[in-house]
């Protein structure tokens, strides 16, 4: 089986934004541990969100259209 590309992702202006907001919260909270991706995006490992910071982490982290 041949491999293929994955399709090239197109970013709204509004889904950087998204994501700018995500990183400047994870490095406001460095007890977070996280990793950021390429091109975009970020690993979390939610054990490390303390649980007064849950909900935060829940509404900075989800994304609507």
């Amino acid at each position: 089986m041949r491999r293929r590309a994955l399709d090239k992702l197109d970013l709204s202006p509004e889904r950087k934004e998204h994501y700018k907001n995500l990183g400047l919260w994870l490095k406001a909270n460095p007890e977070i541990e996280h990793k950021k991706l390429s091109p975009v995006g970020f690993s979390v490992n939610i054990s490390t969100i303390p649980a007064n910071k849950t909900e935060e982490f829940i509404e900075i982290s989800t994304f609507f259209k």
